[in-house]
């Protein structure tokens, strides 16, 4: 079907087809800036800042992140998963829980190697603010035999050990 010229001048908000910029000038009205409109957009922000403050303060009550000493106590291992080979570092806090978790593959600066790293510091992480290593294992994808599926998988498992 072909468009007669005068059809893209009709829009939604004048049928009339009064002119190409006429259905713009609604759509894009000037601010009202009179007294009244101020003090409702103050308001408004105040309120914001409220929820906002709220916000951070809610945030501010999280746990806090325990560190580990300078010096540890840890153990090293190597293991073998789906064909490629991972170095893990496990580090302990003085009372036997494990704080923190490395782990590299085979090839330095690959992908796998970033990935790994990653889930490693990511579960550090959550071990440091309170997770326990039985929470992260159980949270890991498994097979139907109960094994993991993923290198970092493994490796909270070897932690357990």
């Amino acid at each position: 079907m072909r468009r007669r010229r005068s059809d893209h001048t009709r829009g939604r908000d004048n049928p009339e087809g009064a002119g190409p910029n006429t259905s713009l000038a609604f759509r894009h009205q000037r601010p009202d800036f009179s007294p009244k409109s101020r003090r409702a957009n103050e308001r408004s922000e105040r309120a914001h800042m409220t929820d906002l403050s709220t916000t951070i303060t809610t945030a501010s009550t999280r746990a806090a992140r325990e560190r580990l000493p300078n010096r540890r106590p840890a153990i090293s291992t190597g293991f073998v998963r789906d064909g490629a080979r991972f170095e893990m570092t496990a580090g302990y806090y003085p009372d036997g829980r494990p704080g923190e978790v490395f782990l590299s593959a085979d090839r330095a600066n690959s992908l796998l190697d970033f990935l790994m790293s990653d889930a490693a510091i990511l579960a550090s992480f959550a071990l440091q603010f309170g997770a326990s290593i039985d929470d992260l294992r159980h949270a890991v994808k498994r097979d139907s035999a109960g094994n993991p599926q993923s290198p970092i998988g493994a490796a909270l498992d070897r932690i357990e050990q």
